[in-house]
């Protein structure tokens, strides 16, 4: 009799066991399709932020670029690229009008060149506090400017550009003696100030 009983116990002891996963075993398999479902609404998201991320980034870098295209173009109006040996004079623009640049002479100077450069000023002030970069160096076969191995430097003239007349400087180029030196570019002209002439009667 209490062994019966035993034996009955147990049975349903495993019967409510087995109706326990069941039950356990339904709800997380009605449970995973939610959970794919959300994870997948995640993944849609992310992929959709990306691909927002990557229309932005390509705007950000479309303008860079053009704002550099624009720069360089700029600068280029700036500039002039003088040729020794070559004839006649260049037109440099800067924020008060443009001067006249030529290249008078060049010498052997060291392990480079003395270059005698010319500054015509055609307004009718003295041009005063200039500062300029120069670059400098060989050219290559189709005798454009080695860019990959010019050398750079600023210069300073202490001495004003005399209205209508031409003001020679000297400048040291190292590095380049006058055989290889192929071009010089002028870039980034600037001055302080002007003096204008004054009629003593």
């Amino acid at each position: 009799m209490f062994k019966q009983s035993r034996n009955r116990l147990t049975c349903i002891a495993l019967l409510s066991l087995v109706f326990i996963c069941g039950c356990d075993s339904s709800t997380e398999s009605k449970a995973l399709p939610a959970e794919v479902s959300e994870l997948k609404l995640r993944t849609e998201a992310l992929e959709s932020k990306h691909d927002t991320l990557s229309i932005e980034l390509s705007g950000v870098k479309a303008q860079v670029e053009a704002q550099s295209l624009a720069e360089m173009f700029r600068n280029s109006e700036k500039m002039v690229l003088l040729t020794p040996g070559g004839d006649g004079y260049q037109i440099l623009p800067f924020d008060m009008g443009f001067i006249t640049i030529r290249i008078a002479d060049v010498k052997a100077y060291a392990n480079g060149s003395k270059v005698n450069l010319m500054f015509g000023n055609p307004q009718f002030a003295s041009i005063n506090g200039i500062s300029f970069k120069v670059d400098w160096g060989s050219t290559l076969e189709n005798a454009l400017p080695n860019n990959t191995t010019q050398r750079t430097k600023e210069f300073k003239i202490l001495e004003s550009l005399a209205a209508g007349t031409w003001t020679g400087t000297e400048l040291i180029l190292e590095g380049v003696p006058p055989a290889q030196l192929g071009f010089m570019r002028v870039t980034e002209f600037k001055n302080t100030g002007i003096t204008l002439r004054s009629d003593v009667k």
